[in-house]
């Protein structure tokens, strides 16, 4: 008769089926953030700090002399992501766990597309500083945290089926944006167990915890880096 598994056989062979990179510790996690966030404050304090000491700014300047271009990026960023919607990029129900993919493997084509689209926009609201003069300092302060957003997206841990990976040992075409999160897995999905995924989904969520507190600190230490500049110049 075939031989059968006990359960603590089949659960640590479903164990075997998930590979797990290794997580980044929160000093690792500090030391990213903290080198975004200060490079994203040097260039606001260089690109901005005319406005505060009523010096000419040569960026806000050209802004406000070709506002009537506005129309076209605004239209662009529009058309961009609507085609984007209608072929299920942000969320595509035939790739389950997905996000921001066309197609299995999409690497370059959804992604760069989707940031033609960013790039249009925050041009057509800069080019509105005719009537809004603070309207770019604003926008580009808005970036920082989104800046963290996406150190996060690009720094996460794969948790990726081993049936999904190549010959050779490595993980398979899914780019770091799109790998399903452990939360979006189902009980027999990828042959998940209960165990398993509440395993995986406590990792998951140490990890996640490490790194927003990482950047909360990154937050509160760059800040000085424009106070500086500002005490500086004034």
């Amino acid at each position: 008769s075939d031989q059968v598994d006990t359960p603590a056989q089949q659960e640590a062979i479903t164990f075997e089926t998930i590979e797990r990179e290794r997580e980044r510790s929160t000093l690792e996690y500090f030391v990213l953030n903290v080198v975004v966030v200060c490079v994203g404050n040097v260039l606001l304090t260089v690109l901005w700090h005319g406005v505060m000491f009523d010096i000419p700014v040569h960026a806000l300047a050209f802004l406000q002399n070709h506002g009537w271009v506005m129309p076209l990026p605004a239209m662009c960023s529009f058309g961009i992501l609507l085609v984007l919607y209608l072929l299920d990029f942000f969320w595509p129900p035939h790739l389950v766990g997905h996000h921001f993919v066309l197609w299995e493997g999409d690497r370059f084509l959804g992604v760069s597309a989707l940031c033609l689209a960013v790039f249009c926009l925050l041009a057509s609201v800069s080019l509105l500083a005719s009537q809004l003069p603070t309207l770019p300092v604003l926008t580009s302060i808005l970036l920082l945290p989104c800046s963290t957003c996406c150190v996060r997206v690009l720094t996460r841990p794969r948790y990726v089926p081993a049936f999904c990976m190549q010959d050779t040992g490595t993980l398979q075409a899914w780019p770091r944006w799109s790998a399903p999160s452990a939360f979006d897995w189902k009980v027999g999905e990828y042959g998940a167990t209960p165990q398993l995924l509440n395993f995986l989904r406590a990792r998951e969520d140490q990890d996640v915890m490490r790194f927003y507190k990482s950047a909360a600190v990154a937050f509160v230490c760059a800040s000085g880096v424009p106070w500086a500049a500002w005490f500086r110049m004034g």
